[in-house]
């Protein structure tokens, strides 16, 4: 019997046989075959890829329009505010710029009235003065007539009483009252 073939034998028996034709073409087209099923799966794989990723896209594009319009129409509403906004500011600076011209006429007007008022009591004060003074000759010359009635009565003591009372208003007689006053004096002197 003969002695079996170790298993490394065997395999340099094997590969040391050279290839046939056949052998050569056939494993050509089934390295080529392999190619090509390789190629066509990378080729689905990338076509798959591609239109997963053209989704992605027109979903980002979509979504991108979307937030764009969102964001036109914040900023237009932004604007719409800040329009009204910068109306009611003119409006306050205008109401602002009337209030302080009406305020600067005002305080115009007050000066003008405490200027008047000033001029009104200087006035009133002279004519108190003028008041006090023509009473004061007033009651100097009604005076002065009581003593020179006394003395065409010949009523001496009431001649006296008058001229003293007459001492205290001597100063607001005009020229003539005081030279009668004078001259009534020399009667009781």
């Amino acid at each position: 019997m003969p002695e079996p073939k170790q298993p490394q034998e065997a395999a340099k028996t094997t590969t040391e046989q050279p290839l046939t034709t056949k052998k050569k073409r056939a494993m050509l087209e089934y390295m080529a075959i392999m190619f090509a099923a390789a190629f066509l799966l990378v080729a689905v794989s990338l076509l798959i890829k591609v239109i997963d990723m053209k989704g992605e896209m027109e979903a980002a594009n979509t979504g991108a329009r979307e937030n764009i319009a969102l964001l036109q129409k914040d900023l237009d509403a932004a604007r719409a505010e800040s329009a009204e906004l910068q109306t009611k500011l003119d409006e306050a600076n205008a109401a602002s710029s009337e209030a302080a011209d009406k305020l600067s006429e005002a305080e115009t007007r007050l000066s003008e009235a405490e200027k008047a008022r000033e001029t009104l009591e200087k006035t009133l004060e002279s004519v108190q003065k003028e008041n006090d003074t023509l009473s004061r000759r007033a009651q100097a010359n009604e005076l002065l007539v009581s003593a020179q009635a006394a003395l065409e009565q010949g009523d001496y003591a009431a001649l006296r009483s008058h001229l003293e009372a007459l001492g205290a208003y001597a100063d607001a007689l005009k020229d003539d009252g005081a030279a009668l006053y004078e001259t009534l004096r020399s009667y009781i002197d």
